[in-house]
C-alpha cells in the first residue's frame, strides 16, 4: 500500500485543539503512523504524520488494520473513532483533523475546494470545475483529482455528484458513499 504521500504539491491544513497536538505529540516528525477503529461492518484505518491525516481507508472487519511499512500508534484511536463515527453521524470536530496530504497542484486545489463543502451541501464536478475556473473538459479533471483522493471523509469527496442527480464514483463505492450522504442529511434514508 502506498502511505498517501506523493511529489508534487501538498495540502496541510492546521488542525485545531486536541487533534492537532496529539498528532504532533505522538508521532515523530519522519513517520508515518497508523490506527484503526471500527464502524460496525468496516472498520476506518487512519494514517498520519505529525503534520495531520495522510491517508484514510475503509476496509472489510477480517482486512488488516495497519498498512505495510506503518507503526501502529495507539494513541491515533481518537482520531480513527473521529473518522469511523462520521459513517453513521456526522461530527463536524471532522473539520478540526489536521491534513498532510501531498498530489499535483490541481488535486490540491481540488481537494482544498472540497473542505470548503459543509456537510449536508453537495455539489457537481462540473459545477466544481466551473468554480475553480476550468475550460472546457474540467469536469474530467476534476473528476479525476476527486478520485485521487487519498483522505476520503476527511476531504469529503462524497459530496461531489454527477449530473443529473446520479452519485457519480466514489473509491469506497457507492454503498459508503449514500451512507456517508445519509449521516449528513443530504440523502434521505
Amino acid at each position: 500500500m502506498a502511505t498517501g504521500i506523493a511529489a508534487g504539491a501538498r495540502l496541510r491544513v492546521e488542525g485545531s485543539g486536541a487533534f492537532a497536538r496529539l498528532l504532533s505529540e505522538v508521532i515523530a516528525p519522519d513517520q508515518i503512523a497508523a490506527c484503526a477503529a471500527s464502524a460496525g461492518d468496516v472498520v476506518v484505518v487512519a494514517c498520519a504524520t505529525s503534520e495531520g491525516i495522510t491517508r484514510v481507508d475503509v476496509v472489510s472487519a477480517g482486512q488488516p488494520r495497519t498498512p505495510a511499512g506503518m507503526r501502529h500508534e495507539p494513541a491515533l484511536e481518537p482520531v480513527a473513532r473521529l473518522i469511523a463515527r462520521c459513517l453513521d453521524e456526522h461530527d463536524d470536530d471532522i473539520d478540526a483533523l489536521p491534513l498532510d496530504v501531498a498530489g499535483t497542484r490541481f488535486q490540491v486545489e481540488v481537494w482544498r475546494a472540497l473542505r470548503e463543502l459543509r456537510a449536508g451541501e453537495t455539489t457537481t464536478y462540473g459545477a466544481l470545475a466551473q468554480r475553480l475556473g476550468c475550460g472546457a473538459g474540467g469536469a474530467r479533471a476534476v473528476g479525476q483529482a476527486v478520485g485521487a483522493n487519498p483522505a476520503p471523509i476527511v476531504v469529503p469527496c462524497h459530496r461531489v455528484m454527477a449530473s443529473g442527480g446520479r452519485a457519480g464514483g466514489f473509491a469506497l463505492g457507492l454503498a459508503m458513499k449514500r451512507r456517508l450522504l445519509v449521516a449528513e442529511g443530504a440523502l434521505l434514508a
